[in-house]
């Protein structure tokens, strides 16, 4: 099973274009961007994937870089170029997606936790201290747009980047939580129409304020049969995150080693990455 899900994520990467890669140097960026992902797949530190006794010889390059190399390199902008080269492979054609799907993931780390960046927020039943990555869902094995922000950051408040971020047009189905005229507008800008139930079923709309027309009709939808099953349908977006952590070397609580912002959002990088290689191997064996 590890060699079957190892080689489309091999061969994407070797076979995926991005442009400017370095040059001059000792190890590709396809070998840095697999090496990390090799230690992302086993839920183990870089430092770890450098060393040739954790990898099978069939599978092993024949030189790995240094942990400290591997560290710097994921840094440079070529790696980063590659790293979402490798998403947007995975990603396909927005305009593919009729109907989106908005939603946040908790990432908790230690409650005593010194990592400066994480943060106390809500989450589904409890407050927690950690992050949470922020995803807009279609079709595609990865999300369309997504963020990492600490926990304290509002997914109303983080919608605004994914929805500017957003291709295609049709509609962008969320909780109570993000409806509000500004987002309502916003996505109405950018060709999605937002639907997401009233936070105060009671006057909804009818405040003494001007109305965003885009709010206006997603109340309408959802007082009809198809708003209704538009709305229903917004159970897709737990089996997407399902997806991604379910399953040995999933997205899962953050290692101990995986703090501060920019490696957090690098980690859910290489599971999003790992599970689209995942999503694509069963459905080669199911063909």
């Amino acid at each position: 099973m590890e060699r079957n899900l190892w080689k489309p994520l091999y061969e994407a990467v070797m076979a995926v274009s991005y442009p400017d890669p370095a040059t001059g140097v000792s190890h590709s960026d396809r070998w840095i961007v697999l090496t990390f992902l090799w230690a992302a797949r086993h839920d183990r530190p870089r430092r770890w994937a450098c060393d040739p006794k954790n990898w099978p010889p069939p599978l092993r390059p024949c030189r790995l870089p240094s942990a400290s190399a591997l560290s710097r390199r994921l840094r440079t902008a070529a790696v980063g170029r590659l790293r979402n080269a490798l998403l947007a492979r995975y990603r396909g054609d927005p305009r593919h997606d009729w109907v989106k799907y908005l939603d946040g993931k908790p990432l908790p780390v230690g409650d005593f936790s010194k990592d400066p960046d994480a943060a106390w927020g809500r989450g589904p039943d409890s407050w927690f201290k950690g992050y949470k990555l922020h995803a807009v869902w279609g079709t595609a094995a990865v999300p369309l747009a997504w963020e990492v922000r600490p926990a304290n950051a509002g997914e109303p408040t983080t919608a605004r980047l994914l929805v500017n971020r957003l291709g295609g047009q049709g509609y962008l189905v969320g909780d109570a939580g993000y409806d509000s005229n500004p987002r309502a507008a916003l996505a109405g800008r950018r060709g999605h129409q937002l639907v997401a139930p009233p936070k105060k079923r009671h006057g909804a709309g009818r405040g003494h304020h001007g109305q965003s027309p885009f709010r206006l009709r997603a109340l309408e939808l959802l007082r009809h049969p198809f708003g209704e099953a538009l709305y229903r349908s917004r159970a897709f977006v737990e089996r997407c995150f399902g997806n991604l952590t379910s399953f040995g070397g999933g997205l899962g609580p953050l290692p101990s080693w995986v703090r501060r912002r920019h490696r957090v959002k690098r980690w859910v990088q290489a599971k999003l990455l790992i599970n689209a290689a995942r999503a694509h191997s069963r459905q080669r064996l199911a063909a």
